[in-house]
């Protein structure tokens, strides 16, 4: 290469033997220069690799060490979708292949390929394929084994390369399914291969018809929303994983996850509480507690109300290796507005709590479970400088804490809303004035609940906006919303107006018919509308000797 640059050179400059060699030095510097880019490219390529492909053969000293130094987990596994009835594939959704962390939840990776799928899923059917529709499996609708279908994509692969029996080549890249014998120990990576098995009869039922996806031809007639409930199950039952299990040697890091972003560090104050009835709670801080945390510095969501940041604790309230989402409002409009919305939605975690408990011992329902496991915490603000995380600037801040007058006021603070971080995969039971008619347990199980909460309180609260994510126990309940008769519980709460628009919209399903609980209405009067309802008397034979309030249109 340097012989032809040189040559060419010397025919454009020919006069004197000084420019040619300034020439050749020049060419050789191109050379060098590319030669030294090219290399430079070839290192950070085999750097990436190394990330993304470990070598399977290495102690697994050695690679957890190797994994532990890298962002995130440092371990990547390549997963391929299909989206397929129980017997075969559907050929006309090609094969989709995604990179995922191997902290990543399964229940993510399910999510991810299906709302691939339905970019293409609209060209044959109407809407979109809903999550609670398709199940994740290995090929030919083998169940995943054990709980792992609610745990991370790591532990799946970890769990079933260490399994007697288990068919290796669902382990293997495309191009080692061909061998004899594959091996995932020989692959330059880690790679899983998955079926999203659609349920024929939850579709079929939901459209009216069985859609030309799923090789119907009928046409579709019924509205999107509308789920008639499913009579008959599934022909083809899930085959269950029968593969013996041997010791496995899990990779993990000692220290938990790492932030795949950028850090900030923190101090805070965790709240202390104290119960007291029907869900209500004392909140205390305590001054002279201090635990330092570490979030993202970039945000892992942004929604409408709030903004959620990746963390981890350092103290006994939590295990250090939890991964914990930190919740502020998004658009910041005061300290005090900002801290009373998060102490809401705080204190309406507990009153769900309370009242799905009491909900669950009377009509015996099981697979749904609220989510208790929430901190409130204050951010401890030094040198009047909060974190930049807290979306609070030094001068606000300083604005707001010594505006006059603010001695006699409530000492302004800065708080965060701590839950463990959950899959991404949302099941929406209700919205904050609307509902979803759909005759499945759960949805029927949820709309009852709301119901009941009603009920209970005397027509002072309802419970809306209920959504949910899966996990081995079930559904857990978050960001759950009220509305009450003063309209103060918490941003959404629309007060009597909202209270009347869940009676109107409600529409009792057997769950409710089975606790006795009776048809809402609304009925006017004094200027406004109220609840009336009549109770049986077997919900207040499962009251446990308490008399089961009706609903009251009084304010107490």
């Amino acid at each position: 290469m340097n012989c032809t640059l040189t040559s060419i050179v010397t025919k454009t400059q020919p006069k004197s033997s000084a420019d040619s060699a300034a020439s050749s030095i020049a060419a050789n510097n191109m050379s060098n220069n590319f030669t030294a880019t090219m290399q430079a490219a070839k290192q950070r390529q085999a750097q990436l690799d190394a990330i993304k492909f470990p070598p399977a053969s290495s102690p697994s000293t050695e690679m957890a060490a190797f994994w532990n130094a890298k962002a995130g987990s440092g371990r990547s596994i390549l997963a391929y979708g299909r989206l397929a009835i129980p017997e075969k594939v559907l050929i006309n959704f090609p094969n989709d292949m995604l990179t995922f962390d191997a902290a990543d939840n399964v229940s993510d990776v399910k999510k991810t390929f299906v709302d691939r799928a339905n970019v293409q899923w609209c060209n044959s059917a109407p809407g979109s394929l809903q999550y609670d529709e398709v199940n994740i499996r290995w090929p030919f609708n083998v169940k995943l084994s054990g709980d792992t279908e609610h745990g991370t994509v790591g532990c799946v692969y970890d769990t079933h390369v260490a399994m007697n029996g288990f068919p290796l080549k669902n382990l293997v890249s495309l191009a080692d399914q061909s061998k004899k014998s594959p091996s995932p120990r020989q692959c330059n990576g880690q790679y899983m291969h998955f079926w999203l098995i659609v349920d024929i009869s939850k579709v079929e039922a939901r459209l009216g018809a069985l859609p030309p996806a799923l090789g119907g031809s009928a046409r579709i007639k019924r509205q999107l929303d509308d789920d008639g409930e499913i009579k008959a199950p599934s022909k083809c039952a899930a085959l269950v994983s029968t593969y013996g299990q041997k010791q496995i040697h899990t990779l993990q890091s000692k220290n938990g996850p790492k932030l795949n972003l950028s850090s900030v560090a923190m101090k805070l104050r965790i709240a202390k509480i104290e119960e007291g009835e029907e869900g209500e709670i004392q909140i205390n801080f305590d001054e002279g507690e201090e635990v330092p945390a570490v979030a993202s510095s970039t945000p892992i969501g942004t929604g409408l109300a709030k903004t959620v940041f990746q963390a981890s604790l350092f103290m006994g309230i939590m295990k250090v290796s939890d991964q914990i989402a930190f919740k502020r409002m998004t658009t910041p409009y005061s300290m005090h507005n900002d801290s009373w919305a998060l102490e809401s939605e705080f204190r309406n975690i507990y009153r769900g709590k309370y009242f799905l408990d009491l909900f669950q011992r009377i009509c015996q329902e099981s697979g749904v479970d609220y989510s208790s496991d929430a901190y409130l915490a204050e951010e401890i603000v030094e040198n009047n400088t909060p974190s930049t995380l807290s979306g609070v600037t030094a001068e606000q801040y300083v604005d707001e804490m010594y505006e006059p007058g603010s001695e006699d006021l409530e000492t302004l603070q800065i708080l965060w809303l701590m839950e463990p971080r959950r899959s991404t995969e949302i099941t929406k039971y209700s919205g904050t004035m609307t509902q979803v008619d759909r005759n499945t347990l759960p949805y029927m199980t949820m709309a009852a609940f709301a119901h009941f909460t009603l009920h209970w309180t005397k027509g002072k609260m309802v419970f809306v906006d209920i959504q949910g994510s899966p996990t081995a126990q079930g559904q857990v309940l978050f960001d759950i919303m009220t509305h009450t008769r003063d309209g103060g519980s918490c941003p959404g709460d629309h007060g009597y107006t909202g209270l009347d628009e869940f009676i109107r919209n409600h529409k009792c399903n057997r769950i409710c018919h089975g606790i006795g609980l009776e048809k809402l209405t609304v009925s006017k009067g004094k200027g406004r509308a109220s609840t009336t309802e009549h109770s049986s008397s077997r919900t207040r034979s499962r009251s446990q000797k308490q008399a089961s309030p009706e609903i009251d249109s009084d304010d107490d």
